[in-house]
């Protein structure tokens, strides 16, 4: 279901794949002048699924306090805020230090992405 496959061929490199198909390699620069177009692939799967169901489930990437990948995020907060969507903030015990990840987490967010958070689960993932 995801519209976007970021596939690692190097330390430096990854094969984008668009909807299935092959957008061609690129290094990190390439990617992020690429994003906006990823943005639009990612809203249009949103708005077609929205369609189709009532409840759509979306998955971030890592966290969404990853100050340095802001700009031009398209899988976390970038993503719900531009699909105007609720936010619910998994993180899991066992990692250690949950609580401060949740409250440091949610401090770094902007106003209207901490407004966007309904929730926290905290989970015990093993594996």
């Amino acid at each position: 279901m995801n519209p976007v496959l970021l596939k690692p061929n190097s330390d430096i490199g990854a094969q984008v794949i668009v909807h299935g198909k092959a957008m061609g390699e690129m290094n990190a620069a390439e990617y992020h002048a690429y994003k906006p177009e990823v943005m639009a692939a990612i809203l249009r799967s949103w708005h077609r699924l929205q369609s189709h169901y009532q409840t759509v489930l979306v998955e971030g990437a890592g966290s969404p306090a990853e100050i340095n990948l802001w700009e031009g995020d398209v899988a976390n907060m970038g993503f719900a805020e531009q699909a105007d969507c609720p936010v619910i903030i998994i993180a899991d015990i066992d990692k250690g230090g949950v609580f401060a990840h949740l409250y440091g987490t949610l401090a770094l967010l902007s106003k209207s992405e901490q407004a966007r958070v309904k929730g926290f689960v905290i989970n015990r993932f093993w594996g």
